[in-house]
């Protein structure tokens, strides 16, 4: 199986900030430089979330317990599917 490619498009309220394409089957994301995909937002941790990717229909985020949370579609997830 080839590998996904994901294609993040990253807003601050409606202004699109960036677009970022990720190839990695675990996807760091947080304030940290070192991060996959990087957020520069003040509710952001350093390591905030963490996308696992088995494969283009397989795709699962995963909130690393830190407040305020993470939301997807305006709730708030501690894991789920995208």
């Amino acid at each position: 199986m080839s590998k996904a490619v994901l294609t993040f498009a990253l807003y601050k309220g409606d202004e699109l900030l960036r677009r970022e394409t990720v190839t990695q089957d675990i996807v760091k994301v947080g304030k940290d430089p070192k991060s996959h995909l990087q957020v520069d937002d003040e509710l952001a941790s350093r390591m905030h979330a963490v996308i696992e990717v088995g494969g283009p229909d397989d795709i699962t985020l995963i909130d690393l317990g830190n407040d305020p949370g993470t939301q997807v579609n305006g709730a708030r997830v501690n894991k789920c599917k995208i």
